[in-house]
């Protein structure tokens, strides 16, 4: 999750004329240590709301309404059929409360024992130019990217480059030495949120497009005693490394950098090549450059009067929160995840590496390694949630029964009851009706 000041934000990517400043009493949307998705402000409905539907066993005809040109997804299902009333009152209900929550556009699926077993769209991708959600809309995930950060840096892992509580620092080309205390970052700190690296908002900007500044020279600046960002008291805490808990977007960009400083190879490149293109996840990117635009839903602002269309946007620090990705094919990430690194016969991590991110490292805060603990209705589930810029997100699973769920919304909402009641009725779903 990227936490921002929204009116300076906005400013950016609505476009004001550089005469235009932002207001100077900022709204804030933050991420806690506890992990809680919570936003601020206002939802408006808006628009026609588009439902479409895939499932397990289907074959699907896509058909073009000559009033409004929109297109609508007919799906023919010869497992759990959509003309069950069973399902068909689910899925009326799933786009009832959507609508009621005021969300511009949105993608849900459900995974069970390694596969999935059903996927959703709803709403509009684009509001501003009428461009619905497809199956193959890439949403932007927010905190959700760090999970595929945390993985990348397990597969160096599993190449036997480092241990977990090896120091950092011999792997990197430039200096980070905690200020406060002599002992050295590992890699668990990162992975744990208690490296005692802060988030110093003042210079963590937002820009239009993607980013120009490369991962590894805004990290030096920002934490390197001689760099042109380095600030010891706003970019470090006051406690020493393993001494504390503090979620952080920095720690894991950090962590996203030390996959390309061991083995030379681009972060972005990595993950293409070794959990992109081995999960066949073809709507999946960290750069808006490597997508086809016209398929990338678009963050909206809702806080005030109907909901308005955002520009794209990026950050230096892009593996704490950058990634793009439809649900179809973060189903297929979070089903790898749940059969203990491989699906489809692609091997992507080891099963006892799995095991490992998936144990708790800081009882106290329900923290593993990236992935956490969250309680959900009396059980226990594993996963991420994210929130940026006109962006909520949900990834999660139960280990005991294989069941998991993926949430996107290219908006923020001012009340989480709908979407609560949502998710309740899709888990229910996935255990009656799937």
């Amino acid at each position: 999750m990227h936490n921002f000041t929204l009116p300076l934000v906005l400013c950016v990517l609505l476009g004001c004329s550089s005469e235009s400043k932002p207001d100077d009493t900022a709204m804030t949307t933050t991420e806690t240590s506890s992990q809680s998705n919570t936003t601020t402000g206002t939802t408006q409905t808006t628009g026609t709301t588009i439902g479409t539907t895939t499932t397990t066993n289907t074959t699907t005809e896509t058909t073009e309404t000559a009033d409004t040109g929109t297109k609508t997804t007919e799906t023919t299902d010869t497992g759990a059929a959509p003309t069950d009333p069973a399902v068909t009152a689910f899925e009326a209900n799933i786009t009832d409360l959507l609508t009621l929550a005021g969300a511009p556009g949105a993608q849900a699926a459900l995974i069970k024992d390694g596969e999935t077993v059903w996927s959703w769209n709803f709403g509009m991708a684009n509001l501003e130019d009428g461009v619905p959600v497809t199956s193959e809309t890439s949403f932007p995930l927010a905190s959700v990217s760090k999970t595929v950060t945390g993985t990348a840096l397990m597969q160096v892992y599993d190449t036997g480059a480092f241990e977990l509580d090896d120091p950092i620092g011999p792997h990197l080309g430039f200096d980070v030495t905690h200020p406060a205390s002599a002992a050295p970052i590992t890699f668990r700190h990162l992975l744990t949120h208690t490296a005692g690296i802060r988030d110093n908002w003042d210079i963590m900007p937002y820009s239009e497009g993607d980013p120009t500044v490369a991962l590894g020279d805004y990290l030096e600046d920002y934490l390197d005693p001689d760099g042109d960002l380095y600030n010891a008291s706003r970019n470090y805490s006051t406690w020493g490394p393993g001494d504390g808990f503090s979620y952080s977007n920095i720690g894991v960009a950090l962590a996203g950098h030390l996959v390309e400083a061991i083995t030379g190879i681009d972060f972005n490149d990595w993950c293409r090549d070794r959990i992109f293109e081995p999960l066949s996840m073809e709507h999946t990117g960290w750069y808006l450059s490597d997508l086809d635009d016209a398929l990338v839903a678009h963050p909206h602002d809702c806080y005030s009067g109907p909901c308005r269309t955002l520009r794209h946007y990026g950050y230096a620090d892009y593996p704490d929160g950058m990634l793009r990705a439809s649900a179809e094919d973060m189903a297929r990430f979070l089903a790898m995840t749940e059969q203990g690194g491989s699906l489809d016969g692609h091997l992507i991590l080891k099963e006892e590496t799995v095991a490992q991110m998936l144990t708790l490292q800081v009882p106290s805060q329900g923290q593993a390694l990236i992935w956490y603990e969250a309680n959900q209705g009396g059980e226990v589930f594993w996963g991420h949630n994210g929130g940026d810029i006109g962006v909520s997100t949900n990834m999660f699973v139960r280990k005991d029964d294989g069941v998991g769920y993926l949430f996107w919304l290219n908006g923020e909402l001012s009340s989480w009851g709908p979407i609560t009641e949502a998710t309740a009725a899709m888990l229910r779903a996935a255990d009656t009706l799937f």
